[in-house]
């Protein structure tokens, strides 16, 4: 079988997808538990030469946990809105005609001047690539599309309920309490802060950009449209029967770091691309969700870490190669005397408010220190000294191996470091 390695009454599995996040934990009914299926994110950078072991990947593990298993209660974590966090379930849902009984969201998104602040940078980025329509491959033109007909659909459509969380929420995932889900991120003070800046700073980007545009007055009227038609399909009630055209015709690419920025570079020069990126990491730090799975009464925890590949082997009846497995509470009964976090999930978070979330994590949760799996914040590209305080058994790096290493310091931080790649599985159960 696939994903049981470790298949215990609680299994959490991160599924390989290259660059971008998925993770699905299992409850069975001998927890008693408030749901069947949670799910964290799920979303994919487009990448042409593995799309199909990429999907697969997600297929099989989906339709394991939904079918095989029977799993019904289901709930959605979206830590944020880039493409590369929510993509692949959104699309599987519409497919596959899946309801989410609760999606959680950031609660910045719930608070008015930050949903004006989001619906502007989104705005920025879509225009910048508008602009550079001509020199863009086409195929990014899938981006927007997606886009801009799965975000109305997750907020109106596939969520039937949609509970906005901050850091201090408390999440029960079973009835008796004993596994629980800690909210870290978002500090909705720290959020509204950051909003109020984030407005100025990208009105001050699009001044800029539009005045190096042959026709100003035309590019600061598409930014203006730009951002009424996300507002409406990101935090209105009501769907619109379609989008503006504007809104249909521009471009709209996941990896918006990278490419974005040498676009307004090439656009606007070195100081407004460097004006972006200070933007853009407020942006994300106003639109994250990062979380603890704290557990206790631990009597066994399973550690499973493997090679598969469902593209060439669909079914899969065994890994072809088990790189890790540990009956961690058999070798060390430590590890299962206290409170531990399964696992921590930085989401995207940038290094200044890594160091904010740990501070609240060391005063308000410091079971979570001990965590069995600490997933690398923005892929293992954000760090803070701060990481230094937990003691993770691995450190996963959800990241492919196309793009720039990821910070040292994760090389270091616990025993056992994985890049999950295209194919290395993870799998954590505990009962």
């Amino acid at each position: 079988m696939l994903i049981n390695p470790c298949l215990y009454p609680l299994t959490h599995v991160i599924v390989p997808v290259g660059w971008g996040y998925c993770s699905l934990t299992r409850f069975s009914y001998d927890l008693d538990p408030c749901l069947d299926l949670l799910i964290t994110d799920c979303g994919v950078h487009s990448n042409e030469n593995h799309k199909y072991s990429i999907y697969a990947n997600f297929e099989v593990a989906t339709n394991k946990m939904l079918y095989d298993w029977g799993s019904r209660r289901i709930h959605w974590i979206i830590s944020h809105l880039d493409y590369d966090h929510y993509s692949l379930m959104a699309n599987f849902a519409i497919e596959q005609n899946i309801d989410v009984d609760m999606c959680y969201l950031p609660a910045s998104y719930s608070i008015d001047l930050c949903r004006e602040a989001i619906a502007h940078m989104i705005a920025f980025q879509v225009l910048v690539l508008q602009d550079a329509r001509a020199a863009i491959l086409p195929t990014y033109r899938v981006h927007l599309r997606c886009r801009g007909e799965l975000l109305p659909q997750i907020f109106l459509k596939i969520c039937r309920s949609k509970r906005f969380v901050a850091q201090g929420d408390v999440i029960p995932l079973s009835r008796s309490k004993e596994v629980n889900l800690h909210v870290i991120w978002p500090n909705t003070q720290i959020a509204k802060d950051l909003c109020k800046i984030l407005i100025s700073e990208v009105t001050e980007l699009v001044k800029q950009f539009c005045k190096k545009r042959k026709d100003e007055k035309f590019c600061l009227r598409l930014f203006e449209e730009f951002k009424d038609s996300l507002m409406h399909a990101l935090f209105s009630e009501v769907p619109a029967e379609r989008p503006p055209n504007s809104y249909e015709m521009s471009i709209y690419k996941a990896d918006v770091e990278s490419t974005i920025k040498s676009l307004v570079k090439g656009l606007g020069g070195e100081k407004l691309a460097e004006l972006y990126m200070v933007a853009y990491r407020n942006y994300r730090n106003i639109s994250s969700i990062a979380y603890a799975i704290l557990v206790s009464s631990l009597k066994d925890v399973c550690l499973s870490a493997y090679t598969c590949y469902p593209y060439y082997c669909p079914y899969c009846p065994y890994p072809h190669h088990i790189a890790l497995r540990a009956e961690l509470c058999r070798l060390s009964p430590l590890i299962c005397m206290s409170t531990h976090s399964l696992v921590t999930y930085l989401a995207d978070l940038d290094d200044s408010n890594i160091d904010q979330a740990m501070r609240y994590v060391k005063l308000h949760i410091p079971s979570a220190l001990r965590t069995l799996a600490l997933i690398a914040p923005h892929h293992g590209n954000s760090w803070h000294n701060s990481l230094r305080s937990t003691r993770p058994l691995i450190t996963v790096l959800s990241r492919s191996n196309l793009f720039k290493g990821p910070q040292p310091g994760y090389l270091e931080l616990s025993p056992i470091t994985i890049t999950t790649g295209y194919n290395t599985w993870i799998s954590i159960g505990t009962r």
